[in-house]
């Protein structure tokens, strides 16, 4: 088995769009693995965030989290971690590692995360 890691930036193939999910990602893009590293160790279901690289969309939502591409490892432009669409990921279906974010953007990402599953008190007024 390959070495997952959380934080870790992963190519995965969401397959073709269905009709009923032109807001969910499709085709082939990059991810954050959020998954706790025991669980990526002995799981064939990992839990991912999807990139994009349409930085302007949607900035304001709290659970787009910007990714500097500069300083993430492995990215060749800035990007956002839309945190809202996090998703279970066949082990199956990462393609490659392309590179990891840093401790403090796993931070971000993390509280993006917790704001869209209700974690956050304020933001479920």
């Amino acid at each position: 088995m390959m070495e997952i890691k959380r934080g870790d930036i992963w190519m995965v193939d969401f397959g073709p769009p269905e009709d009923n999910e032109d807001h969910l990602q499709h085709s082939i893009r990059p991810v954050v693995i959020v998954s706790n590293n025991r669980a990526n160790e002995h799981s064939m279901v990992l839990h991912a965030v999807p990139l994009t690289s349409k930085i302007n969309k949607k900035r304001y939502m709290p659970t787009h989290v910007f990714i500097n591409g500069f300083q993430a490892e492995g990215l060749d432009r800035h990007s956002i971690a839309l945190c809202e669409q996090l998703c279970c990921v066949r082990y199956g279906d990462l393609m490659r590692q392309v590179g990891k974010v840093s401790t403090f953007q796993m931070l971000k990402i993390t509280l993006g995360m917790q704001i869209q599953l209700g974690m956050v008190g304020k933001y479920n007024e």
